[in-house]
């Protein structure tokens, strides 16, 4: 999710790094890439290891001030290697930092368009999870837009590659190339369309579609490769996800097709990395009027008030359209129910892509807020 708070599970996710401070000192046309450029990263090729004493010794780091998002960001930065992938395709590079008897969950973005004015988000905050309703009016969340103004430089190379320099250093961010095509084989019902290919910041992979028809997106598990996850049968045609809890339903009319269900209430609560695709969408790519069309076709509520990417552009500033296609639950029986309430309906994606209430009809006075 676009939030400053995050789940924290271990000490890294295929999208995002916690650093333990211890004790002591418009947007671009598709190019290529650089031939200069440093080359991206691989990836892991060793299982990760998350190392207890070295997030104690952060949490009892008492010589940053987790308000000040220059201090924030300079330990941050500090701790950057010097090229970097980001993984979720709406540019969101996620950190965890543990200093001062606190787990900060942050992250870096480099916007399309805003990169290219030189501008990079800069934001953090406490993780929402354990917080009552008094502690979150008081909660920590800060953010901050960092440019040359503030000696951090920021220079696109390419669509896919952005240079950040600060204090004399640079960092290469490699953003995500996903390839913007349907996996061999994946069949589409009557009236679909393939929209977007999305990785979210749980390393799931997404196929966003567009079902003319009924007016509606669907999210649909992109198995080109194998997810980086484990499922549990919930039912013949259903299953839940052991990391991220996400449910999907097993559409055996279209080759048996996974299309997500239903994700954790409480991850959505939380703004955790398990809160769904809705908000990573595959922004590097858009190009022409990009989503505006659907969004205005499926939301008519959004005529004239949407750009490309879905971007808000009335109101206040930054909103998007939420991409919730899916619905919520606590405990697996509710998606459990979702799913059986939507075999039951003539066209059962449609139901599972409205999380199971009614059908808009274009006159709603009070329509889904954005994020």
């Amino acid at each position: 999710m676009t939030g400053v708070s995050r789940s924290i599970t271990a000490r890294a996710a295929a999208a995002a790094l916690v650093f333990a401070l211890a004790p002591g000192p418009g947007g671009p046309a598709r190019g290529q890439p650089d031939a200069g450029a440093s080359p991206a990263p691989p990836p892991a090729d060793a299982p990760m290891l998350w190392r207890h004493d070295e997030w104690l010794a952060g949490l009892r780091h008492d010589r940053l001030d987790p308000a000040d998002p220059v201090a924030v960001w300079e330990a941050v930065w500090a701790q950057l290697p010097d090229a970097v992938r980001v993984e979720p395709t709406e540019n969101y590079y996620y950190w965890q930092l543990a200093a001062a008897g606190r787990v900060l969950h942050g992250n870096i973005r480099l916007a399309v368009g805003a990169r290219e004015r030189g501008e990079l988000a800069f934001a953090y905050g406490e993780p929402r999870e354990f917080l009552d309703d008094a502690g979150r009016a008081g909660r920590l969340a800060v953010s901050r837009t960092f440019t040359a103004a503030d000696g951090v430089v920021v220079r696109p190379r390419d669509t896919f590659i952005v240079e950040v320099t600060h204090r004399g250093r640079t960092v290469v961010f490699h953003l995500n190339r996903l390839a913007q095509e349907l996996p061999p084989g994946f069949r589409l019902a009557p009236g679909e369309s393939f929209q977007q290919r999305v990785q979210d910041e749980s390393g799931l992979r997404f196929l966003l579609l567009y079902q003319a028809t009924g007016r509606y997106f669907l999210w649909v598990l992109d198995e080109t490769e194998p997810p980086p996850e484990h499922f549990r049968d919930l039912a013949p045609d259903a299953v839940i996800g052991r990391r991220t809890g996400f449910v999907f339903w097993k559409q055996e009319a279209l080759g048996g097709r996974r299309v997500l269900a239903s994700v954790r209430r409480a991850s959505l609560q939380h703004n955790d990395y398990h809160d769904g695709p809705f908000d990573q969408l595959a922004d590097n790519f858009v190009r022409g009027d990009g989503l505006r069309p659907l969004l205005e076709q499926a939301m008519p509520w959004l005529r004239g008030r949407v750009d490309p990417w879905g971007n808000i552009t009335d109101g206040p500033a930054p909103r998007r359209v939420a991409l919730t296609q899916h619905g919520t639950h606590d405990q697996p029986a509710e998606a459990l129910a979702l799913i059986a309430e939507a075999r039951r309906q003539p066209d059962p994606a449609a139901h599972l892509a409205r999380g199971g209430r009614p059908a808009l009809d274009g006159t709603e006075a009070d329509p889904p807020a954005p994020r």
